[in-house]
């Protein structure tokens, strides 16, 4: 159990003997509570390979994060209320380990006998929000597992950017990440390009073409809607052709209105189609992408 101490630095904690402390994860990070099993497993068969970082739960909120705890059973996250900063301590690194070690702890209490793995951490006592955020997107840009969206969603809660923002919520909408960059950027964004926006450095962007693809998807917003539509709206062929015939275009507002006005009187047949669209199976000549330029492409000539 947990004695009751502050943590300090350059100790090694296990976290089966600090039952008790005052704990918390960010809750912009990952979904580690997705990955708990396999942690669990993981460590379960060679041990953590190395130890948990610990921080202050202030230090968490004054960089822009936010500290909380996921109740178990509403499915549902709590924020540490403001009075409860200085006492809680929130885990900066090691958040899947430690979803796969609460499992261990929740097999322990069913089975007296039963040996969680040794959960280590050790505890920085950062003062500087500007020092954590930085040590918090190096920790996760550092490894293969993050993708340029989760990137994206750390950005959106710190920085408060009007295009990551936008690009972070069309993710969180069920857009697929390709799709939402054309919209947000009117590019995919290369790792250097995410590096930059999470250092809250502006990125390189065609001005012209962000705002043309966001005009464009609300006009599609108000088209394709219903379950059926989904992925013909939330998907790549969409934004991509929408991307091409705006780039290669000088007049893009003589486009814009063409498309405003051919899309917004299509007949449910033909959304239907639209719907029902798929390549040829082997042909990469005939993919479902290309097959639904082509019908895209009809919806402008007619």
């Amino acid at each position: 159990m947990w004695d009751g101490e502050p943590l300090s630095e350059g100790k090694l904690y296990h976290r089966n003997e600090m039952i008790g402390l005052p704990e918390c994860s960010i809750m912009e990070n990952r979904d580690f509570l997705g990955r708990a099993e396999e942690w669990q497993n993981k460590c379960r068969e060679v041990g953590m390979a190395q130890p948990a970082k610990y921080v202050r739960a202030r230090i968490v909120k004054q960089a822009g994060y936010t500290p909380a705890l996921f109740n178990q059973e509403k499915g549902e996250w709590e924020k540490v209320s403001e009075d409860l900063l200085d006492r809680y301590y929130c885990r900066m690194d090691g958040h899947g380990r430690a979803a796969g070690h609460d499992l261990e702890l929740a097999a322990a209490m069913k089975n007296p006998v039963y040996q969680p793995f040794d959960f280590i951490f050790f505890f920085e006592d950062i003062h500087d929000p500007d020092i954590f955020r930085k040590q918090f997107v190096s920790i996760n840009f550092d490894t293969k597992k993050t993708t340029n969206a989760e990137l994206a969603g750390y950005a959106a809660a710190v920085y408060k950017n009007a295009d990551t923002q936008y690009y972070n919520d069309l993710l969180k909408t069920g857009y697929v990440a390709k799709a939402a960059a054309y919209y947000a950027y009117a590019k995919e964004p290369s790792r250097d390009d995410m590096k930059k926006i999470n250092e809250g450095t502006s990125v390189s962007v065609d001005r012209p073409m962000v705002d043309a693809m966001k005009r464009a998807l609300a006009v599609y917003r108000k088209i394709f809607t219903g379950k059926a539509s989904s992925k013909l709206l939330n998907g790549v062929p969409l934004a991509r052709w929408t991307y091409n015939r705006l780039k290669q275009e000088t007049d893009k507002e003589k486009l814009l209105k063409t498309i405003t006005q051919k899309f917004s009187v299509l007949t449910p047949q033909y959304v239907a189609v639209l719907q029902e669209a798929r390549g040829v199976k082997g042909d990469r000549t005939r993919t479902t992408e290309i097959v639904l330029g082509e019908l895209f492409d009809n919806i402008l000539k007619d």
